[in-house]
């Protein structure tokens, strides 16, 4: 038995973002929701791709609760890497560029919605990283099942698409104000929104 991402969990993770996005209403500009409501399906997604499904036990097994934990802690893999040691496989390499992947939306889209300085990137990089790892080692601890890899090197994957996200944000906002300034032209509307997220 499963609990999959569809429906409940969706559902209840865009309750969430519609409450989030109301409450926010009177303090921020329509054009900001324009990016909030995506960002936000984006996130839902990436929950739905690393959390779940989620197995559940269907029985006890006479294995106690201590023996289950220590076992799903043994399985925390902390070496960086390691597996380059090993015959690299395709679904490795694949596993490797998803998990890059995963997160550069992240970084790209996260300077829509709030002002993130160079030195800031690289701490907000690693606590996405940190918190799927985190969320997947806790939810194998609650269920009781290690049923999925907590790995360091999926930490430092995360963290590298969220980087390289943001620094394709920033040369793509380098060419835009460039591009304005070529012209002179003045930004009115989504795009004078956009411009003033490009100058922060």
């Amino acid at each position: 038995m499963t609990i999959q991402f569809f429906p409940i969990p969706f559902i209840l993770g865009l309750g969430v973002l519609i409450f989030i996005t109301l409450i926010s209403r009177k303090r921020q500009r329509w054009e900001f929701f324009l990016h909030l409501i995506p960002f936000g399906f984006y996130v839902l997604l990436v929950i739905g791709v690393t959390i779940f499904p989620i197995p559940l036990l269907s029985g006890s097994d006479g294995v106690t609760l201590l023996e289950r934990t220590v076992f799903i802690l043994s399985k925390v893999q902390w070496v960086p890497f390691h597996y380059f040691s090993q015959h690299l496989s395709r679904a490795l390499v694949f596993e490797v560029f998803g998990n890059i992947l995963l997160t550069i939306p992240f970084g790209f889209g996260i300077n829509f919605l709030l002002s993130i300085k160079g030195p800031k990137i690289l701490s907000l990089a690693l606590s996405v990283g940190f918190l799927i790892e985190i969320f997947q080692l806790v939810v194998s601890l609650m269920v009781g099942v290690a049923y999925r890899t907590v790995d360091v090197s999926d930490v430092i994957l995360n963290a590298s698409g969220v980087i390289i996200g943001y620094i394709l944000f920033r040369f793509i906002a380098w060419l835009y104000v460039s591009f304005l300034r070529m012209f002179n032209l003045k930004p009115e509307g989504l795009f004078e929104y956009v411009f003033q997220m490009t100058k922060r």
